[in-house]
C-alpha cells in the first residue's frame, strides 16, 4: 500500500473515531499496539536480508554545550 493511500486511511479513521476537532498530537494507542507485531517482524525480515539497524544520533540526546569562547 503506498504512504499517500495509508496516510489517508489514517486520517479517515481519525476524523471517524474523534472527529473533525480532535487535538492534533492525538496518539491512538490501541491501534499503535496492535501495529507492535507487525512492526517488529518487519524490522527483523529487514535485519535478516542485511540491513542496518536505527541507531539515534547521539546528539540528538545530549544538551548542547555553551560555547566558552562567548562567555564573557
Amino acid at each position: 500500500m503506498g504512504r499517500p493511500r495509508a496516510a489517508a486511511r489514517a486520517l479517515r479513521a481519525a476524523v471517524e473515531r474523534w472527529g473533525e476537532r480532535r487535538p492534533a498530537m492525538r496518539i491512538d494507542f490501541d491501534q499503535y499496539v496492535a501495529e507492535v507485531p507487525r512492526e517488529l517482524a518487519a524490522g527483523a525480515a529487514r535485519l535478516r536480508r542485511g540491513a542496518r539497524p536505527f541507531t539515534p544520533d547521539r546528539r540528538a540526546f545530549v544538551p548542547a554545550q555553551k560555547d566558552r569562547r562567548s562567555a564573557v
